[in-house]
C-alpha cells in the first residue's frame, strides 16, 4: 500500500498536574521525513497531553491535506 503518511506522538508533564508538552512526527511510505509539531500545553496531566498530542496531530495533517 503506497501513499500514506504515518505520524508518531508523545507527551510528557512533570508532575500532575505540572509543565507539560507534546509533539509529533510525520513520515511517508518510504520513511522520508515530512514535517513535525510540538507546543507546550502549561499545566496538565499525561492523560490531557496525550489526548492533545493527537488532536494536534490530526490538525496538523488536515491542514496539509493529508
Amino acid at each position: 500500500m503506497l501513499g500514506w503518511v504515518k505520524c508518531n506522538t508523545d507527551g510528557a508533564a512533570h508532575g500532575s498536574p505540572g509543565p507539560s508538552t507534546c509533539g509529533g512526527l510525520f513520515r511517508n511510505c518510504h520513511g522520508m521525513y515530512l514535517g513535525s509539531f510540538a507546543e507546550f500545553l502549561r499545566n496538565s496531566n499525561a492523560f490531557v497531553v496525550e489526548i492533545s498530542g493527537v488532536m494536534c496531530a490530526i490538525e496538523a495533517a488536515f491542514d496539509r491535506g493529508w
